[in-house]
C-alpha cells in the first residue's frame, strides 16, 4: 500500500496472528518486508515477496532500515498521547461475554457473582475475576424503590410563612421587602407575594389571594409559628389573632402549627386554638372543619 498504512490490536499469539494480519492487509504476491523474526518464514510459502532485514546485522538504526513503518508507529504513539493522554489498554477479555453474562442474568438477576464466575471459568473464561464482576454490576438489572409521599391527599394541606429580603438596586439604594409565600403539600404548587408588611391585614389578604391561586381553599393551613397569626402559646393552648380566627370561620379552613423546633419533615399537627375573647376554637370545632368533604370546598379542591 503506497501512501497509507494500517494497524490492528492482535491477541498475543505472535506467529498465527501476525500471519493473519498480513493475509488480510495485503494481497496475495505483494511484497512484504520485515525484520528478521522467525515468525514471518511462512510468508514465503503463502505466495508473496518476502524481504528480509536482520536489524542485528546492520549499523543503522530499525528506523533507518524500515523507515516506513517505524514513521508509522512514531506517529500512532504521538497520537495515544495526544488524544488519549495514553490511557489506551488491550480489550478487555471480557467484552465478547456480556451476552452470556446478560443470559444468566436473565434467568436469575439475584444469581451471585461468584456463581457467575464459576460457570464462566466451566466455559472458558480465563480472565480476572475483577473485570467479570465489572461486568455483572453493569448488566445486572436494578430495581427502583417507589417513591411514598406522606402529605395526603389534594387539596388537604397547604403551608404558610412569610419573611423578608434586603434588596440593593443598580444605582445603590437598598430596600427591606416583605412577601407572604404559600405551597400546597401534595402538588409543591407556590405562591408568593409582596406585602407592604408583616400586619395581619396585608397576611390576610395574600392568604386568600393564594387560595385563589391555586383555584380553592385547603381543609388544613400549616404556619410556622408567625407573630402577626399566633399571638401566644399557653402550654397546649395556641392563642389566635382574632382577625386569622375570624377568616378561617368564614371560609372553613383549620389552622394549624408546626411543632416548635421541629426536624425538616415540619409534620403539623393538630391542635385547640383560641382567638381571644372574639373567636375560639375547640379540639372538636378542629376537628368538624378538618372532615369537610372536598366536595363542599369553594372553587373546587386544589391539588
Amino acid at each position: 500500500m503506497v501512501g497509507s498504512g494500517c494497524a490492528e490490536y492482535r491477541t498475543p499469539r505472535p506467529t498465527d496472528s501476525l500471519q493473519a494480519f498480513v493475509e488480510e492487509a495485503v494481497a496475495p504476491g505483494g511484497a512484504v518486508h520485515t525484520d528478521g523474526w522467525p515468525g514471518y518464514e511462512r510468508l514465503a510459502k503463502r505466495g508473496y515477496r518476502h524481504r528480509i532485514t536482520v536489524l542485528q546485522d546492520h549499523e543503522e538504526s530499525p528506523a533507518e532500515l524500515l523507515p516506513r513503518v517505524h514513521r508509522v508507529i512514531s506517529l500512532l504513539k504521538r497520537w495515544l498521547l495526544g488524544t488519549h493522554q495514553g490511557a489506551v489498554t488491550r480489550p478487555s477479555r471480557t467484552a465478547g461475554g456480556a451476552d452470556w453474562v446478560a443470559a444468566r442474568l436473565a434467568e436469575d438477576k439475584t444469581l451471585p457473582g461468584m456463581e457467575i464466575l464459576r460457570c464462566a471459568h466451566e466455559a472458558g473464561y480465563d480472565g480476572g475475576k475483577s473485570a467479570l464482576y465489572e461486568l455483572i454490576r453493569r448488566l445486572r438489572p436494578t430495581s427502583a424503590v417507589p417513591v411514598v409521599r406522606f402529605e395526603g391527599v389534594p387539596g388537604e394541606f397547604s403551608q404558610h410563612d412569610c419573611g423578608q429580603v434586603d434588596v440593593r438596586y443598580a444605582d445603590g439604594g437598598t430596600e427591606r421587602l416583605h412577601f407572604f409565600a404559600s405551597r400546597l403539600k401534595w402538588s409543591r404548587a407556590v405562591d408568593v407575594r409582596l406585602v407592604p408588611d408583616k400586619r395581619v391585614e396585608a397576611l390576610v389578604r395574600a392568604l386568600l389571594r393564594a387560595f385563589e391561586a391555586f383555584g380553592g381553599i385547603p381543609l388544613v393551613t400549616v404556619w410556622d409559628n408567625p407573630k402577626t397569626v399566633v399571638l401566644a402559646r399557653q402550654g397546649d393552648l395556641i392563642v389566635w389573632n382574632p382577625v386569622v380566627g375570624q377568616v378561617a370561620l368564614d371560609y372553613r379552613f383549620a389552622p394549624e402549627l408546626c411543632w416548635p423546633r421541629a426536624p425538616p419533615s415540619r409534620r403539623a399537627r393538630s391542635s385547640s386554638s383560641s382567638a381571644g375573647s372574639s373567636a375560639a376554637y375547640s379540639p372538636a370545632a378542629a376537628s368538624t372543619i378538618a372532615t369537610i368533604s372536598s366536595g363542599s370546598l369553594r372553587g373546587g379542591s386544589p391539588k
